[in-house]
């Protein structure tokens, strides 16, 4: 959970123009305007700011089991989105995630090429585009 928290691989959210006029913050805003200049807009979150901080134990109790999904905490986790826009992939997207991960570990382990460091893995200095991308990099894997 915290590695989605801290990798978005969409930083800025699909824009949403609003469909009638309406007032945020005792601003005007006009019909089909643009949500980017919406004030309070939950279509469009810099979800880059939103989640850039790593902390594994954010979603653990006592350094041990997970939070449970009422939990305040675990309510805010946001990957996704939330509410009737949030992403339809969620449920398939996490358990590819965990099957890859899982499957992969069983069978290997990775690890830094011999004499060739790894890149740098902060999600700042990755490829932009319409979804971030990490740097190309090699591992080694392990077998067992």
């Amino acid at each position: 959970m915290e590695t989605l928290y801290y990798i978005v691989h969409a930083p800025v959210l699909i824009l949403h123009d609003t469909s009638q006029f309406t007032t945020q913050c005792g601003y005007s805003v006009e019909k089909d305007t643009d949500c980017e200049f919406c004030v309070l807009s939950t279509d469009n979150s810099n979800s880059w700011t939103m989640h850039h901080s790593f902390k594994p134990e954010r979603f653990l109790v006592k350094d041990v089991q997970l939070l449970h999904a009422t939990d305040p905490v675990r309510k805010r986790f946001v990957s996704f989105r939330l509410g009737k826009r949030n992403c339809i992939g969620e449920v398939f997207a996490k358990s590819r995630i965990f099957l890859f991960l899982t499957s992969l570990m069983q069978m290997a382990t990775v690890a830094e090429p011999e004499r060739k460091p790894l890149p740098d893995f902060d999600p700042i200095k990755m490829i932009p585009g319409i979804v971030l991308q990490p740097q190309e990099c090699e591992v080694r894997f392990l077998w067992r």
